[in-house]
Parts: structure tokens; sequence; C-alpha cells
């Protein structure tokens, strides 16, 4: 039987010859590149080429092959690599060709801009700060690199092969400003690479789902960055969908009744999402073990499906990208599990695939429960789990788990932490160490033969060091009762010789500023950061950037949150606007001392996000006049002004009396929309 030629490294050509070699259909795939072999199955059927090929040897191929058809599925921005495909068909006889096109992207970012051209996007790099997340390959780096100005704001993520280097270094980037790294990312590891680069702009290309640009998309919002996106080259428009190349090629090659309606039919198709525990067979619930006996395949991570490999078909993938395709071509009737760790209900992926096979009309789709960890340890301990705070560190960075585990030990009896292990541990040791009373229990390797169960204080939990993924139980006899509402006493703040705002305006600050639990507030001439402390005590999701000039001041706002135990506080030493740059995009802002840069600090804010709330508190009628005046320059909307005054008493011999405070302006609004 004559071959199937794929050209292209990409998923889709992998799922495409992986499909076509389970219904018995030889296939070629030609690959670019050494990184584009990498990601190709091992199969009989399956034969990998590498090396870039022109014209004239894709016509010396056919003539060789004699392929049944050809599929084009390189990459969506491989627009030069298309045409010289098709150029060098127009020449060889009737060869069947197909383009094969990922599927869109369905989802948007608000911070979004696109662009038809590497070149047009690196034009409003030029005119805009911060520093930039470059997602888009190693091919186009010169177009990037071409101006000094954006070229020493970037950090270029790259395949981690010579030639990607070599070209980011061709291009005039520093070894600091590469990252050669392998996909698939996922969108915490978009997010984290982000938020400690301190980036505020993400340059990407719209490479479909495959590409996971849904993923970046995401990452990018909850970092507040902007995204820049390079659209798809229109002339890409004609290609077809990864369900019809398959369905054609099949009929192509005559196996089309071997699979007839499994492209698309799917409504006999049973998809069990099972929990299989802590890992241990014991730990498996009888109706688990059950489904598993039942399946006609398996999907999972490989450590989870290893066991029952041998018996049943499996496939070492946990992501929904991977696994629809295969769930499409099953013949009908099948069952198809895919394993969880843990419990499906409890930090589990379960309920995103469960949203993503939706896209399968009329599958019959079943969720099984597992022993989690949190149970097996409460169960060991002789705890109840119903109260308790239950919180997980694994695969979350620790600026954002850190505030939650301080808070959650401090104002709760129990609270139970799923780790990525003993480095966790340590740092949650580190973390509770002020509070003398607390107790932790980490369970080891829970539900295993190698199960472990130690008794830490905070001191202790900073030296441990036993490996294995560990649960945390900690208890605390004496929890304090947490405040809910903004007004700490300004007694509880380290003052010295810097000007705070008073603890009523503050409350009324803080309500104006109207903060969610994903907030990103600047709070702009912090002061001793009283503000931005009892913001970032609201919600430990709450991101607070302190900008503060005054030395004094900065060190006031870093005893302060450490007094706090507010970790979402981020100080930065400098003067607005200028210190501003390469800060995530704020949703609030308020601006309490400004160094007589009002009218530069709004512009920039007003850049940043043209959406973001600002909140200001004014003493002198001239900083009232220069807001009025300002309110006349640029366009705002849901303005609104109040004057707070405020008595204290004070006594004096026998008696009490009310001693006024200054009068305080407090001013918020919004840029208007454009």
């Amino acid at each position: 039987m004559n071959r199937i030629l794929i050209f292209g490294g990409t998923t889709e050509g992998r799922l495409l010859a992986e499909r076509l070699a389970e219904r018995g259909v030889r296939s070629l795939v030609s690959v670019a590149s050494e990184y584009g072999s990498e990601v190709m199955p091992e199969s009989p059927l399956i034969e990998v080429r590498i090396g870039r090929l022109t014209p004239e040897k894709m016509q010396g191929l056919y003539t060789r092959e004699h392929p049944l058809a050809v599929v084009d599925a390189t990459h969506p921005y491989a627009d030069v690599v298309t045409e010289n495909i098709r150029g060098s068909l127009r020449s060889s006889g009737q060869i069947p060709y197909f383009r094969l096109l990922r599927a869109e992207t369905e989802e948007e970012n608000k911070n979004c801009r696109h662009f038809r051209s590497s070149k047009e996007c690196a034009a409003a790099l030029a005119e805009m700060d911060g520093k930039i997340f470059l997602t888009t390959g190693s091919k186009e780096l010169p177009v990037f690199c071409e101006n000094p100005r954006v070229r020493e704001r970037i950090t270029a993520r790259v395949l981690p092969s010579e030639e990607a280097i070599h070209a980011c270094v061709s291009a005039g980037l520093r070894r600091p400003q590469i990252i050669a790294m392998q996909g698939p990312f996922s969108e915490e590891m978009d997010f984290v690479m982000l938020r400690d680069l301190g980036a505020s702009i993400l340059v990407m290309k719209d490479s479909g789902r495959a590409g996971g640009s849904g993923g970046k998309l995401r990452a990018a919002a909850r970092a507040g960055a902007a995204c820049l996106v390079i659209d798809r080259p229109t002339e890409h428009a004609d290609g077809r969908s990864f369900d019809d190349v398959l369905e054609a090629l099949l009929q192509l090659t005559g196996t089309h009744g071997v699979c007839k309606g499994q492209a698309h039919d799917v409504s006999a198709l049973t998809v069990t999402l099972a929990g299989v525990g802590m890992g241990d067979p014991g730990t498996m619930t009888a109706e688990v073990r059950e489904a598993i006996d039942d399946a006609d395949c398996l999907f999972g991570a490989e450590r989870m499906i290893r066991p029952f490999a041998p018996g049943i078909k499996s496939y070492p993938y946990y992501l929904a990208r991977d696994i629809l395709p295969v769930l499409r071509t099953l013949p009908g009737g099948s069952h198809a599990v895919i394993l969880f760790s843990g419990d499906t209900g409890f930090f589990s992926g379960a309920g995103k695939m469960k949203h993503a096979l939706a896209q399968l009309k009329g599958a019959r789709v079943t969720v099984l429960p597992g022993i989690s960890s949190v149970s097996a340890l409460a169960a060991r301990t002789g705890t109840s789990w119903q109260d308790a705070a239950i919180l997980s560190t694994h695969g979350v960075p620790a600026e954002e788990w850190v505030p939650q585990v301080r808070d959650a030990a401090a104002h709760r009896g129990k609270t139970f932490c799923i780790t990525s292990g003993a480095s966790d541990l340590r740092k949650i040791g580190r973390v509770l160490e002020m509070l003398p009373h607390v107790h932790i229990l980490a369970g080891f390797s829970m539900g295993t033969k190698q199960e472990r169960i130690v008794s830490f204080s905070a001191k202790e939990a900073e030296n441990a060091d036993i490996p294995g993924l560990c649960t945390v139980l900690i208890r605390n006899p004496e929890p304090e009762e947490k405040i809910l509402t903004p007004g700490r006493s300004d007694a509880a703040f380290l003052r010295g010789k810097v000007p705070m705002t008073k603890e009523e305006v503050r409350a009324l600050t803080l309500c104006r500023l109207a903060l969610t639990e994903t907030s990103v507030l600047f709070d702009i001439g912090s002061g001793t950061g009283s503000i931005a402390v009892e913001a970032a005590a609201l919600s430990p999701g709450i991101r607070v950037f302190a900008v503060e000039r005054n030395p004094e001041g900065v060190d006031l706002i870093r005893k302060n949150a450490e007094r706090f135990g507010t970790e979402n506080v981020t100080v930065v030493e400098g003067e607005a606007p200028e210190a501003l740059a390469g800060l995530p995009a704020p949703t609030h802002a308020f601006i309490g001392g400004t160094g007589g840069k009002l009218q530069e600090i709004l512009s920039e804010l007003r850049k940043m996000n043209p959406s973001v709330r600002i909140v200001m508190n004014a003493v002198s009628l001239e900083t009232v006049a220069e807001i009025r005046r300002i309110f006349q320059d640029l366009p705002v909307r849901d303005e609104s002004v109040s004057l707070i005054a405020v008595s204290r008493a004070e006594k004096l011999g026998r008696y009490h009396l009310m001693k006024a405070q200054n009068p305080v302006f407090l001013v918020s609004f919004r840029f208007a929309d454009q």
C-alpha cells in the first residue's frame, strides 16, 4: 500500500499519523528538525524523515514515493512552506492535497490587540512601555529586535535547539533574555513566567488550541498583561479540520468502512472520568476498578496507566486537546476511561475535562470519585475535615498560597494543605513560625506502602527533608478571630515621621475602591503602607504594589506588611510615573501622593489600563483645583467627590471635647471609554 505523505512535526501531524496507524494506514512524515521528530510516535507504520525540503526536493520525493495523498500539517504561520508544498504539487500530477487547519482559539482577552504581521506588532511595541514576553518563536526575532528600545525589554521563549538559540544571539539578545524550553506549556506556567519576568506585555501568535493560545490568553488576563496577537495568514483559510482530513484519507485508502461514522458519531461512546485515589490499588474504589476492567482504552499520566497498560490499550495523555481526537475515532459502543489522581472533585482536572467533553455530542460521560489524601490523613489522625480550611500548594506559585496558609492557620483551628513535597512543607514552617502554638502533621506518600505520618513544630518543619508528595494538617489550638473589614487603628501601624492616611479616611477610601478578590492595586505615594496593607489583608488574591520614593517610607511599608503578614504587598521604590514601568496593568489605583506629577501619573495609568478605577485623597484646595482641571482635560466618568470631616474625642480635665481633624476630599472616577 502506498503511503500518506504528511508535512509537519506539529501536534496535528502527530495525531493524524497515529490515527492512520491505528487503522493500518502507513504514513511518511517529513519534519524540518530533530525536535519535530521527537514528538512523533514510534510505530512500524510511521516513518519520519528530517530535513528542510525545497520545492524541487519535494517533487523528487513524490516521484520516488508515489504518495496516495499529501497533507500539509505544518504550523499555521509557516506560509512559505505551505506555498512551497502547493507549488511543488502543480507539476506532480493529480496527487490529492489537504491543508490541515488547527482549531481556532475561541477565547479572548479584553486587553488584546491584533496585528496582521510581526512588523506591525513590532512597531506597536516601540510605542509601549514595559517588559515583553515574546512567545512567537525564533524565526522572526530580527523583526522584533531591530529597534534597540524594544530589544532590551524582550525575553524570548524558543525551542531548546542550537538553531533557535543561535537565532536569538544573532538578533542581539543576551543570554538572560532567552528561555529555551520545549512545550506544551500550561496556563499556570505561562502565568508564572509572566509574573516572574515582571512582563506587562505578552506577544503571541494565534496558534489555535493545539498551540496553547487559549492558555496564554487566560494567563495574560490573570497577570494583568496586555496581549499582542499576530493573526493567522488569510491564505490558509481554505484548509480543512482534523476530522474532515482524517475522514477523507480513510475513504481514499479504503479503510473508511472500518471507521465508518467514528470520526463524527460518538453517540454510543461512554467516557468515565475516574479518580484513582492515592496511587496504591488498595485505595482505589471498587467501582473505579470495575470501570477500568470494562474499558476499551485508558488515558492518563503515564504513572497512573502503567499498572493497567499490558492488558488495555493505553494513551499517556491527560490534556483534552490530545484526548478528544482519539475519542472521535473510537468504534461505536466503546468505553474510554480517563484517570485522575486523588478525587475527581477535589483540586482535579476532571472538571475542565468534563467541560471539554461537551464537544462530543451524545457521548455519555460519568464521573467517579476517588479517595483523596486529605480524607486519608483526616482518618489516620482521627480528625474531621468538614469544618477545616483546605488549600493546595501543589503547582501553585508561593506568592499565591503563602498568605492563604498564614491566614487559614491563624484564623482556623484546622487547615489541610495538599503540597508538592518537602520544599512546600519547609515554606509552611517558615510562614507559621510566628504562631508558636501551631502543630503540623505531615502525611508522606499517603495510601502507599511507604506511607509515613510525621509530627513537626513550625520550626522543625523548616528543616524537613523527607522525599515524596505530602499532605499537611495544621492544628492551631488558639486560633484568632479574623477581622473581615478595614479599620485597623492608626496605633497598629509603625509610622515614624512619614504621613499616614487616618483610619476613618482609610476605611472609607477602601470602600470607595471597591476591590475584588483578583484586583491589582497600585498604592501610589504609599507612605507607611497603611492603605496597601489594609487592602492586601482583605483577600490573599489581591495583588498590591506600594509605590514610595521616600527611603524611610519604603522601610516602613516593608515592616508593616511583615507585621500584618500581607505577603501580597510588593514594595516598589521610586517615583511615579517612572516607577510604574514593568508592573502589571492595574485594575485599581489609589493616589495618596504625587510629587507634583498628578497629570503624568494619570496619563500613565490610563495608558496601562483605560478602565482602571482611581481613588484619590486631597487635603489642600490647590490639589482639589488641579483635580478639577484634570477632569476637564481628560475624559472621565463615574466621578464622585466627597468631603470627609472627622472629629475625635479628647479628654480635657473631667470633660471630653471633640477635636476636628483636617477635612479630606475623597475623589473617585474611571476614564471614559474612547
